[in-house]
């Protein structure tokens, strides 16, 4: 499924998207577990993102702003948080 169809489908409007290359995916797991703790926070994966973006303008961001480089990305993994919502994308030679 492609990025744009997947915010297509995406309706918990609360929750901030953080955009990430699917290569940080296994990178990334003990930092989620530290923040779903309460440990960390969820700005501590500012160095593994693309970019983040509110689910209600995700028809605008990623089809308009994101589109040269991210619209077509497949999305290989998400989760959601409390708050939040990673999405890691496939990546290619634009990211």
């Amino acid at each position: 499924m492609t990025l744009s169809e997947f915010t297509d489908i995406w309706t918990r409007k609360k929750h901030i998207v953080y955009l990430c290359p699917d290569k940080y995916y296994d990178d990334m797991f003990d930092l989620i577990d530290e923040i779903n703790e309460g440990e960390k926070k969820i700005e501590e994966i500012r160095e593994y993102t693309i970019c983040a973006f509110i689910p209600s303008s995700c028809d605008f961001i990623v089809k308009y702003y994101l589109k040269d480089r991210l619209v077509d990305a497949e999305v290989a993994h998400f989760y959601i948080g409390d708050g939040y919502m990673i999405v890691w994308i496939e990546e290619s030679e634009e990211i």
